[in-house]
């Protein structure tokens, strides 16, 4: 069988954590506060990784009849519980090959939602579970998955796919920025712990060492550093 090109920018999504702001929280068991995405936020991710070549079925749906709640440390007899919607979905993302082919991969997810409240709240309660059976397939492409993870196996998947973005295509490409940088420092007398303070300026604190220097920043971290030196000047 012939290896599968998968996307580089869906791998470029998959990596790319998933900005703060669009992770939403919600009461879970235990007091506890439980983190989600949002079905439009997968279907955004899922548009970008995958230029919208992608597909979501769902092949099944059944109401399930749950058993009494009991526990003889709390309760003095059965609680009865309501039912629970299930759906079973299919996610198909199309794959185009260099040679025309286009590869095809399914996932299949399954989702719940508790049916609860009025005649009005029920009539969605196949699409509440549809969208969390469209969020557990995405997650098996890897869309989202990080919410599942925990800091180890974060760690783990983070080192997993670590690429060193400086290729020697980019060395040769910035050669003149990693030597405006270097001329810089050596011009002013700076030790790269001195060089945190434009780290962290340049970057409104988000990070104080030279490794975050990547080629898709270089060019306005050395803009900055003109900047800076422009000010000095003035003063």
């Amino acid at each position: 069988m012939a290896k599968i090109e998968f996307p580089k920018k869906a791998k470029q999504v998959i990596i790319r954590p998933v900005p703060d702001q669009l992770i939403k929280q919600r009461p879970g068991g235990g007091g506890k506060s439980l983190s989600y995405l949002s079905g439009s936020t997968i279907t955004d991710l899922l548009n970008e990784a995958f230029g919208y070549l992608w597909s979501w079925e769902q092949v099944e749906q059944w109401v399930q009849k749950s058993e009494p709640k009991y526990n003889p440390k709390y309760d003095k007899e059965p609680v009865p519980q309501g039912p629970v919607a299930h759906v079973k979905g299919k996610l198909t993302v199309h794959i185009p090959q260099e040679d025309g082919q286009v590869i095809s991969i399914v996932k299949t997810g399954y989702g719940s939602k508790a049916v609860l409240g009025s005649q009005a709240d029920q009539e969605s309660v196949f699409k509440a579970a549809g969208t969390d059976a469209l969020k557990k397939a995405a997650s098996l492409f890897g869309i989202g998955l990080e919410l599942y993870r925990d800091e180890d196996e974060q760690l783990f998947f983070d080192e997993l796919n670590y690429e060193d973005p400086w290729t020697d295509e980019a060395l040769e490409q910035y050669q003149e920025q990693r030597d405006y940088i270097k001329n810089f420092m050596e011009s002013n007398e700076l030790s790269m712990d001195d060089m945190e303070y434009y780290f962290e300026t340049f970057s409104d604190g988000a990070f104080a060492s030279i490794e975050y220097i990547v080629p898709d920043n270089i060019e306005a971290f050395v803009a900055f550093l003109e900047e800076q030196l422009a000010a000095a000047a003035e003063e």
